[in-house]
């Protein structure tokens, strides 16, 4: 709990964000970003970039933009980094899922491509179908991990 009169200091430097699988929920997440940075797409559902605060009554109608009253990192300091079990890079994964139209993936593409990730080290014994029987995720998971981290550090 943060005690009256605390100070939150302002984010510096790159925020890395590892993620567990690339697949349509990591896709999306990274392409609706880049869309936004890009201009290409608003922020729609995320309460840091369009939700407000209310300071004092209503009547004092001061209600600032959570993003302007936080000191949260900005999307430009967001670095993102993952592993998964396939191969694809992060355009093919969100292509393949269908969560976002084409048009809007074209236009981040080049971004998705060059997005740091780790293949394999991380698979489900016994998995699905089509997903080679292999460890169970334990400490290669920890290793996929960190690899996913070091790949995101080291782009930026």
């Amino acid at each position: 709990m943060i005690s009256k009169g605390m100070k939150i200091a302002p984010p510096q430097g790159k925020l890395g964000v590892v993620l567990p699988g690339m697949g349509a929920i990591s896709s999306t997440l990274i392409a609706g970003i880049e869309a936004v940075k890009r201009g290409v797409a608003k922020p729609i559902g995320s309460l840091t970039q369009m939700g407000t605060i209310r300071l004092g009554k209503r009547t004092e109608n001061r209600t600032p933009a959570i993003k302007d009253f936080v000191p949260l990192a900005s999307l430009d300091d967001l670095v993102f980094g993952g592993w998964d079990i396939f191969s694809d890079n992060i355009y093919e994964a969100g292509v393949k899922a269908k969560v976002l139209e084409r048009s809007l993936l074209d236009q981040v593409r080049p971004a998705l491509e060059e997005r740091p990730r780790v293949h394999g080290d991380c698979r489900l014994s016994g998995g699905p179908a089509g997903i080679p029987r292999g460890a169970a995720a334990g400490a290669g998971g920890r290793r996929a991990f960190h690899r996913g981290a070091r790949a995101a550090r080291d782009r930026h």
